[in-house]
């Protein structure tokens, strides 16, 4: 299973909802929380 990359595409597309859970509360909190979440991007 570990030869599966969709294994290693997982932990990544958990990260991509975190980073869409972080822009729902940017868009909540104000653009404040915007210049964090540009950091998460990089």
């Amino acid at each position: 299973m570990s030869n599966n990359p969709t294994t290693v595409a997982n932990p990544s597309n958990q990260s991509v909802n975190q980073t869409q859970l972080a822009m729902t509360k940017l868009c909540l909190g104000g653009e404040i929380i915007k210049i964090p979440t540009a950091l998460v991007e990089s």
